[in-house]
Formats: C-alpha cells, sequence, structure tokens
C-alpha cells in the first residue's frame, strides 16, 4: 500500500483476470506457465511498438526544433556569457 492506494502488480492483475466470471473457458484451462509466457511475448512486442514511435517522435520534435536554429562560432578573445550550473547547487546557475 502506498499513499493509501492499492499497487497491483501483474500477478494479482492476472488473477484478478482469471476469478472473474466473464472469462472465457479457453483462459482458464491454459497453463499458467504458458499464459505468463505468452504475456511476456506481448509486453516485449509491445515495448517494440512504443520504442520505434518514440524514436519518430525525437525526430519530429528534432526537426521542428532545428528549423530555427542557427549555427554560432565565436572566435579566440571574443567574451561571451555563459550559463554555468553553482557547484553544489545543482538546481541554480549563474551567468560567467
Amino acid at each position: 500500500m502506498d499513499f493509501g492506494r492499492n499497487i497491483k502488480g501483474v500477478l494479482q492483475l492476472i488473477k484478478n483476470s482469471w476469478l472473474k466470471d466473464n472469462v472465457p473457458d479457453s483462459v482458464r484451462s491454459q497453463n499458467v506457465i504458458d499464459y505468463v509466457l505468452q504475456l511476456r511475448e506481448r509486453i516485449c512486442s509491445s515495448l517494440d511498438i512504443v520504442n520505434e514511435n518514440e524514436q519518430i517522435a525525437k525526430k519530429r520534435s528534432k526537426f521542428w526544433y532545428d528549423r530555427n536554429t542557427k549555427a554560432v562560432s565565436y572566435k579566440e578573445g571574443v567574451l561571451v556569457l555563459v550559463l554555468l550550473p553553482l557547484i553544489g547547487k545543482p538546481l541554480q546557475a549563474k551567468y560567467f
């Protein structure tokens, strides 16, 4: 129990789905090991699809971000402002 809520794990979800009356007999009569292995394969294939979609979204956002960027180069001796984090204070930064 976490903050007054019951967090369900994979085995609890499987148990609850098997105990429901509307579950087909083919699922109920299936071996637990086979069911878990098939569930694992489905999760892995879902993760592959999610990773592919994530890569597409990253490329799309990079394209839109890079549209308005301009290359900047500085010569030696030119003074610039640099935003650096403060040592010991990771959430603060200061211009140098």
